[in-house]
């Protein structure tokens, strides 16, 4: 697991607590410390998918899309997280 990811122009500190230490959510992202939250108690796709799902939240963010997406951000990142993670698997070669 990854304890470490940049992402733009940032790094993002990737940590894993326990399940009930985060809120109703299965992963979180705080912006003011670049510290990405995933539950460690997930089987190991939730966890990879949900961690692909913090990542478009923070593209999202440093694109400056923000204030297009407003409230439907987290319906476009849902939208999104599976075909997203499917190309991270399958792809892993992209840019050689």
């Amino acid at each position: 697991m990854k304890n470490k990811i940049k992402i733009g122009h940032q790094v993002y500190k990737v940590v894993y607590p326990n399940s009930g230490l985060l809120s109703a959510e299965d992963g979180q992202t705080d912006f003011n410390t670049n510290t990405i939250s995933v539950d460690k108690t997930l089987i190991p796709s939730q966890l990879e998918t949900t961690l692909a799902h913090e990542i478009l939240h923070v593209l999202i963010h440093q694109s400056g899309s923000c204030e297009i997406v407003k409230e439907n951000e987290e319906l476009l990142v849902r939208t999104m997280e599976d075909i997203f993670y499917t190309f991270l698997k399958e792809n892993t070669n992209f840019y050689v």
